[in-house]
């Protein structure tokens, strides 16, 4: 036996022994204290409650879900998407042509198909070229001389087989 604990096995349940000094025996007896069950007992009730309230907390959630998505009829952005919507615009990939002229300032052609000047550190744009004279000559790509006054543009690209 230990001289300050003993631990007993009594019904599955674990009990500490308290017993007085070692030395001098103040005549106090040992009182057994219950630390609680050992093994599978479980709190079944507690356990069924917080299942419940996980249960209803979900619900509530879904149902929040189902009650706004019922004001838009289901869709989110509008009318369904179909074939003819795949070939507008906006569903198309738009490349900048992005190139840098220095080490502070790019060239990229817009949206649009304006071709801008941009700094980087400045965050300033300045229009190089409209639109309208990519329309004009069917231009394709383009290229900036390095005085920015020239532009070369190109149309009607094919490419050379040997």
């Amino acid at each position: 036996m230990a001289d300050d604990e003993v631990l007993q096995s009594k019904n599955t349940q674990l009990v500490f022994e308290e017993r007085g000094p070692a030395i001098g025996d103040s005549g106090l007896e040992s009182k057994p204290k219950d630390i609680g069950p050992i093994g599978p007992d479980r709190n079944w009730k507690g356990i069924g409650i917080s299942l419940l309230v996980i249960v209803v907390v979900l619900s509530f959630i879904g149902l929040s879900i189902v009650l706004l998505s019922k004001g838009s009829s289901g869709n989110l952005c509008g009318s369904p998407l179909t074939l003819d919507d795949l070939f507008q615009s906006n569903f198309q990939i738009h490349d900048p042509g992005a190139k840098w002229i220095s080490t502070e300032e790019i060239i990229f052609r817009s949206w649009d198909g304006d071709v801008f000047k941009a700094n980087v550190y400045s965050n300033e744009t300045e229009l190089l070229l409209k639109n309208t004279i990519f329309a004009t000559f069917k231009a394709t790509k383009f290229a900036v001389s390095p005085d920015k006054n020239f532009v070369l543009l190109g149309y009607d690209v094919q490419q050379v087989s040997l």
